[in-house]
């Protein structure tokens, strides 16, 4: 019995609705809702990769350059999420003044992912992270994902704790609850490969932090398409918390609703 895709599709259907909300929403301009968007289509495209390549083995496929292609494609952009949902993360608290001034963080978050790239584009002539040559199989090296995914986590809870006072308890939960969804979801399949749960646990917490913290109608006003007060309030709690420079612009327009 082959694996089943039906969660697999599901999580497409659910990634694809998120994807056309957030565009009628507007969610499209601001670094923390761009990166949102990009790891919206790097799911898309991890899950697409899951749907072929799962198929592929399931029909014994002999295209064995496709069949290669299709899995080293949604193990590297599956992968992939691990570090930008940190990003994220890190747009969320605008530290991104203090991350630039910290070269050794900088360090620690790029090597995880360069040690994982580095392993698959080697893959191709050691096969030391998976082969496809016999059917599907894990290598030795398979290991490395799932160890720097969980630095990356760990990464995420120690910012998310740093910066905690910058979230309300709503939204801490919201992009908490990314973490042990997802952890979940890996020992899951790292367990029981024949389950396909990793993209639909990807799909159900990017729509959890779509609503608890994706939220433009918190910060734009709804009559004239502008930034709210609130918005201003939250830029300064951050600016303040973060010692972060700051200039302001203060303008007075009278009778707005007549402009």
């Amino acid at each position: 019995m082959g694996k089943s895709i039906s969660l697999d599709i599901a999580a497409l259907v659910i990634l694809t609705i998120l994807l056309i909300s957030c565009i009628f929403r507007k969610m499209t301009s601001g670094i923390s809702n761009r990166i949102f968007l990009i790891i919206i289509l790097i799911t898309i495209t991890a899950t697409v990769f899951d749907i072929t390549a799962v198929t592929m083995d399931n029909t014994q496929s002999t295209q064995t350059s496709v069949l290669y292609t299709a899995h080293a494609g949604y193990l590297i952009t599956h992968y992939l999420t691990a570090p930008l949902h940190l990003l994220f993360v890190i747009s969320l608290t605008d530290t991104w003044h203090k991350l630039k001034k910290n070269f050794a963080f900088q360090v620690v978050l790029v090597l995880p992912l360069a040690a994982v790239l580095i392993a698959f584009v080697a893959n191709a002539g050691n096969h030391l992270v998976f082969s496809v040559e016999n059917g599907y199989t894990r290598g030795p090296l398979f290991s490395l994902m799932y160890i720097t995914t969980i630095m990356y986590v760990v990464f995420d809870i120690a910012y998310i704790i740093r910066y905690r006072k910058l979230f309300d308890f709503g939204k801490i939960i919201a992009i908490s609850a990314v973490i042990p969804i997802s952890v979940a979801a890996m020992m899951i399949q790292m367990l029981y490969p024949m389950h396909l749960v990793e993209m639909f646990c990807c799909a159900v917490s990017l729509l959890i932090v779509s609503i608890g913290i994706q939220r433009p109608e918190d910060y734009i006003d709804s009559f004239t398409q502008l930034i709210k007060h609130s918005a201003y309030a939250h830029d300064m709690k951050h600016a303040f918390a973060n010692d972060k420079h700051v200039y302001i612009i203060m303008l007075n327009i009278s009778n707005f609703r007549t402009v």
